[in-house]
């Protein structure tokens, strides 16, 4: 997890959460933390990030097909949800 810190002057770091308390006493504050990428793929990620998935686990992803199509290929799952088809 890595954590966004803004010094009171105005800079912006990004640092890991080990560092955190070492900044705070400097003078240092937290603006967010980051939270863990899911380790699985799911319709919450962007679709270029699910092909990168699929293709490192060796499926091959046409250029036209859907965020449902290449997780339907993984053997995932995917609700509808909304107006999605």
């Amino acid at each position: 997890m890595s954590v966004m810190i803004i010094h009171p002057q105005g800079a912006v770091r990004e640092i890991r959460e080990d560092e955190v308390a070492a900044h705070l006493a400097l003078g240092w504050d937290v603006l967010a933390r980051s939270e863990p990428a899911p380790a699985e793929p799911s319709m919450s990620w962007r679709r270029d990030d699910i092909a990168e998935y699929a293709r490192a686990h060796g499926i091959e992803v046409e250029e036209r097909a859907t965020k449902r199509d290449i997780l339907e290929a993984l053997g995932i799952h995917a609700p509808i949800v909304g107006g999605e088809e």
